[in-house]
């Protein structure tokens, strides 16, 4: 999530989101900055237009707004881009977290 909140600070403050720009965000806030992400990021968030995002999401009330999903010629449906695949844990398959935190649990006691 800090990509996301870096990009947005860029944002919010009018400057450029580029890698080297998101990097020194990273940087400065003392997270690891992965050159991978950062690209992903930055590639993800190309052809958005954050300002409209934020005036649709203010409008409806906090609420994300939909996002659907092109449909190529052939029918099939295309990848959306989301930045939700970007972080996706690799440790959620055996029930824990990157801290090695159990997440399997149905409760908050963890049992």
């Amino acid at each position: 999530m800090e990509y996301v909140y870096a990009a947005l600070i860029l944002h919010e403050t009018g400057a450029e989101i580029n890698e080297s720009n998101l990097t020194a965000v990273l940087e400065s806030a003392e997270a690891d900055a992965t050159t991978s992400r950062i690209k992903a990021v930055v590639a993800a968030l190309e052809d958005v237009d954050l300002a409209a995002t934020k005036a649709q999401t203010m409008a409806t009330g906090g609420a994300a707004p939909a996002v659907r999903e092109a449909v190529p010629d052939d029918g099939e449906a295309a990848d959306s881009g989301s930045l939700d695949t970007l972080f996706e844990d690799s440790d959620e398959a055996d029930g824990t977290d990157d801290a090695g935190e159990d997440t399997a649990s149905d409760d908050e006691t963890g049992a």
